[in-house]
């Protein structure tokens, strides 16, 4: 997956980057005139963390083209959604079944495995971050 965005300050190593909410393209008038904060499809608020593995050169404000692998967005999917969701249900099943249980204690056994799933995702996310941040392929 690929998007592109403007580099907002460069740190020895850290690189922070604003991206755009939606593609900007050349005929847009803000694009034409280089004035991304007066553009629409610019995001001022959200700062992203990204790696620069080719050594790029690259400098405050320059607009770069991002990449995930697809792969790595496939994974947060089921890390974020899909196993949070199935942890729901198991919980919610297993207390319905096992305890025959009312209605609220399965409910709350539910979300007691969800948070469960969301712990532990952030508990690997937190063993290699490197993995998880996009990465800079070109500079525009």
């Amino acid at each position: 997956m690929k998007s592109k965005a403007k580099i907002s300050t460069i740190n020895n190593l850290e690189i922070l980057v604003q991206p755009f909410n939606s593609e900007p393209t050349e005929n847009s008038s803000s694009c034409a005139s280089g004035s991304c904060e007066s553009c629409s499809k610019y995001s001022r608020k959200r700062l992203i963390q990204v790696l620069n593995p080719n050594d790029l050169p690259i400098g405050s404000g320059d607009i770069v083209e991002l990449e995930i692998a697809s792969k790595r967005v496939f994974i947060g999917l089921l890390r974020v959604l899909i196993i949070p969701m199935i942890f729901f249900a198991g919980f919610y099943l297993i207390t319905k079944f096992s305890f025959n249980a009312e209605e609220q204690v399965r409910t709350l056994s539910g979300v007691s495995g969800f948070i469960l799933a969301l712990s532990v995702n952030f508990l690997f996310r937190k063993k290699n971050p490197e993995k998880e941040k996009p990465a800079i392929i070109r500079v525009l």
